[in-house]
């Protein structure tokens, strides 16, 4: 996921109804998801609190909504789950058609993260319908791209490129210039998977060119990386390092971490190929940095797997040893988080299945008791 450039939100007026306090410091909490979720999650937390006090559905909705979009940055997937879920039984009250559609495009990605493929895919469809039944194009756009990263991990490229080409199609007829090199960026990525290069830096270059004009410097950011790639790719490494580069230039405003370790990750590999070896441990140490900083398991097994070659390389066993004991440590982790990810799906499945028994328990009693009135009213009719 790519951050925004982070802006200082202004005090809510204490002179405002509550309602419109309520209503501005969940617009100020949305506004800063992307750059401060920790923040998102504490504002939208005193939203809810003072929803809840004056019984304001739509601002309980709101809220409930923002937590689970912010614990989802924070990479909290089960709370964030949770929280969406309270929010979509709160909306359907309100025949709010457009966040209702928000809500179930946020499970989508709670379970596209969990791998859960079947539910991601049904919460996408649904908002996706919803979306159009608002005609909220630019969150239909924004759908479509979601359902496309479904395929893409399951390597359905054809599929991906479809539902790609879609969001970018539909974001084209959006007046709003925002986020159109959103979807033309993960086609470059794409055929960067497909090892398609030609393809790759044709998109690589459309959207550095949309991404400049949108002021949308993680694109741009992500777009170099992309471009960097290909060039090594290419054999080419002094391009490669300027293309890397220039990309970390450019994440210096947006600040994100996770994109930032793995252009150094890359920069480590070249430099190593190039026997630069002195040289790539030190950009590898500072990758390690930021892994340690986020506590980012997969993160850390990427630097790990790259550092005990490094390490390896230069006649520094112990240190190699070392890192070897931390990679089997972060595998058994990773491991234990997918095992929980995988009995939360069977949960969720269970829960679906239970849902549906009872709602078809309460549809068959409905019809015999309509059938036992009617029949009432027949016996009825005929004593008259």
């Amino acid at each position: 996921m790519h951050t925004e450039v982070n802006h200082s939100s202004p005090p809510v007026p204490e002179a405002l109804p509550i309602r419109q306090r309520v209503d501005l410091i969940n617009d100020q909490a949305e506004y800063i998801e992307r750059t401060a979720p920790a923040e998102t999650l504490r504002l939208s937390q005193n939203a809810l609190q003072m929803a809840a006090a004056i019984h304001y559905p739509a601002g309980i909705a709101k809220s409930l909504y923002l937590i689970g979009r912010g614990h989802l940055r924070l990479g909290n997937l089960f709370e964030s789950e949770a929280h969406l879920k309270k929010a979509y039984d709160q909306v359907l009250s309100l025949k709010d058609t457009l966040l209702e559609a928000e809500i179930l495009n946020a499970l989508g990605i709670v379970n596209l993260y969990l791998k859960i493929y079947d539910f991601s895919f049904k919460y996408f469809q649904r908002a996706l319908a919803l979306s159009k039944k608002s005609g909220a194009r630019a969150t239909e756009a924004r759908i479509l791209n979601n359902l496309g990263e479904i395929y893409r991990e399951l390597k359905d490229y054809a599929k991906a490129l479809d539902y790609y080409q879609q969001s970018q199609a539909t974001h084209q007829e959006v007046l709003s210039p925002i986020n159109k090199s959103v979807a033309v960026s993960n086609i470059a990525g794409l055929y960067l998977e497909m090892e398609d290069y030609d393809n790759a830096s044709l998109y690589v270059d459309k959207a550095i060119q949309i991404a400049e004009e949108e002021k949308n410097v993680m694109i741009e950011s992500a777009c170099y990386h992309y471009a960097g790639i290909i060039e090594r790719k290419k054999g080419h490494f002094d391009a490669f390092l300027e293309k890397l580069k220039k990309s970390l230039e450019l994440n210096k405003s947006t600040k994100e971490m996770i994109h930032e370790a793995e252009v150094l990750i890359d920069i480590h590999r070249t430099l190593n190929e190039k026997g630069e070896y002195s040289r790539s441990l030190k950009i590898l140490f500072d990758a390690l940095k930021i892994a340690q900083r986020l506590n980012s398991e997969t993160l850390l097994l990427q630097v790990y797997d790259e550092m005990i070659p490094a390490c390896e390389v230069l006649g520094k066993t112990d240190d190699a040893l070392a890192y070897a004991k931390k990679r089997h440590d972060a595998v058994q982790a990773i491991e234990k988080t997918e095992r929980a990810q995988r009995l939360r799906g069977l949960d969720i499945q269970l829960e679906a299945d239970t849902s549906y028994q009872e709602k078809e328990a309460y549809r068959a009693l409905s019809q015999a008791l309509e059938q036992k009135a009617k029949e009432l009213e027949e016996r009825s009719n005929e004593l008259q």
